[in-house]
């Protein structure tokens, strides 16, 4: 069943219950496991895919990556709004299958200056309609490359809350949030603010009213603010 293979990649399946209801999650999961992805590929920060839902209904889906907590998608049975307010199984098919293709992991498996594709099709015609996608996809601005490592003013604040620790981490003032599309999330050249993150990440619970990582634990305390 599609939920068993979703136990695999908890992270993903947590972002996807922030977009959908779980029967429609669990269904798009499923359109994936079964192979009904037959097209995928990825350009910078554009995934395009066709889904094949039944014999002769094809849907075509467009997952725009805007950073590493953030993927909005657009698919041909629903309107912009509908998609705004939940996504449909299609598109949740199209970022399981994604993920599953390494399209979210650091370059992909490719140098950085290079595209993933991946094309499972059935003749000519298919191909020619994936690679007029692929052209039309609108690429990053070269200076916004989710690869670029730079040295980030880092702050970081520790509030106390009854046996709880909160904790925020920014670069450059931007807040570090869940990364749930590693090779979109922002790097630095320095290992210690990357394993800070990290640490985060696999120890504490983020907390998206508060906008703050808590920990619960003391060893986790302790292993936190060794770096910090």
């Amino acid at each position: 069943m599609a939920t068993v293979s979703a136990e695999n990649k908890p992270k993903l399946l947590q972002y996807l219950k922030r977009l959908a209801p779980f029967s429609i999650v669990d269904k798009g999961i499923g359109l994936a496991i079964d192979g009904k992805v037959v097209e995928c590929s990825k350009v910078n920060s554009t995934i395009t895919a066709m889904v094949r839902a039944a014999e002769d209904d094809d849907f075509s889906v467009t997952l725009q990556i805007v950073s590493a907590s953030l993927v909005e998608a657009y698919c041909r049975c629903s309107t912009r709004e509908e998609m705004e307010e939940q996504w449909c199984p299609h598109s949740v098919a199209v970022l399981w299958r994604a993920s599953d293709l390494g399209f979210f992991e650091p370059h992909s498996g490719f140098a950085s200056t290079e595209s993933a594709f991946r094309i499972n099709t059935s003749g000519p015609e298919e191909i020619a309609s994936v690679l007029e996608r692929v052209i039309q996809a609108a690429p990053l601005p070269e200076s916004a490359s989710a690869h670029t490592y730079q040295d980030p003013s880092v702050e970081v604040v520790v509030s106390p809350s009854g046996d709880r620790l909160g904790i925020q981490v920014f670069f450059d003032g931007d807040i570090q949030e869940p990364h749930f599309f590693e090779s979109f999330a922002p790097r630095s050249s320095r290992t210690r603010d990357n394993l800070l993150v990290q640490l985060l990440e696999d120890a504490g619970s983020w907390d998206e009213q508060w906008e703050m990582w808590f920990l619960n634990s003391t060893h986790h305390t302790e292993s936190i603010l060794g770096p910090i």
